[in-house]
């Protein structure tokens, strides 16, 4: 089962930034030291501040004090700013492979962790180090910096047919060219039965993390740990979801 919710994004204030392609990176995992510092020549926004701060080459074991306080940062001064209104976020990745051009289509929602548990299927072993480095991050920012890549699997397909029609003749809200030349768009979508249409064609799914599985079980040690605080969930945003990107493989 897979319970997926809306949620009041914080996206980069294009009016602040400006050129979307120089603040965005390739997720923390795939960043070489050379790429992190092209990164952080590019702009004095790039998101690498968050996801990988050069912190963490002065202290291995950092709790990235300096990316907490970048991100809190830029939220005051509304370099990210937070959406309005509640959105399941349309994704769409266009890309060439074997001499062709292809489209892939997702969206980019929050995952309840404790209500999806039993339809996560991982597919390979996780480390402690890396677990315990994104433990840290999160700590620090008390945010999600970066998507969990998942796969599931409708012939029908409901959700890309939502999709489609909710983007319809609509510019997207974000688009950038990576340095491998993927183009990524992503739409805002805020009609509640659009969303609703979406939410109930995932419930029955199992997803199956394609990449993230670090990530995913840091957000549920995470969940586990504000549980034994006694903290409580706060709105749609809080401890126990987690921002994941979903795509269907058959679609």
């Amino acid at each position: 089962m897979a319970v997926v919710r809306p949620f009041k994004g914080f996206r980069y204030n294009k009016a602040v930034v400006g050129d979307f392609n120089r603040v965005v990176t390739q997720p923390y995992d795939k960043t070489t030291p050379s790429m992190q510092h092209a990164y952080y020549q590019r702009s004095p926004y790039n998101v690498v501040r968050i996801t990988l701060n050069l912190e963490k080459r002065g202290d291995p074991k950092t709790g990235y004090p300096d990316a907490g306080f970048v991100f809190r940062q830029w939220v005051e001064q509304k370099v990210l700013a937070q959406d309005s209104l509640p959105a399941i976020y349309a994704y769409y990745q266009e890309y060439a492979a074997e001499g062709s051009t292809r489209l892939q289509k997702g969206f980019i929602a929050l995952l309840e962790l404790e209500n999806s548990g039993s339809g996560i299927i991982p597919h390979e072993h996780t480390l402690a180090a890396p677990k315990q480095d994104r433990l840290q991050l999160m700590r620090s920012i008390e945010g999600n910096e970066d998507l969990i890549y998942m796969l599931y699997s409708d012939d029908m397909p409901a959700v890309n047919n939502t999709l489609d029609g909710s983007i319809s003749g609509r510019e997207p809200e974000i688009e950038v060219t990576d340095e491998y030349g993927v183009l990524h768009r992503l739409w805002a979508i805020v009609d509640p039965e659009a969303i609703r249409g979406i939410q109930d064609a995932m419930r029955p799914q199992k997803l199956f993390i394609a990449d993230g599985h670090h990530r995913f079980e840091t957000s549920v040690n995470f969940m586990r740990e504000c549980e034994q605080r006694h903290w409580q969930p706060i709105g749609v945003e809080s401890f126990d979801k987690r921002m994941v990107a979903c795509f269907n493989i058959t679609g």
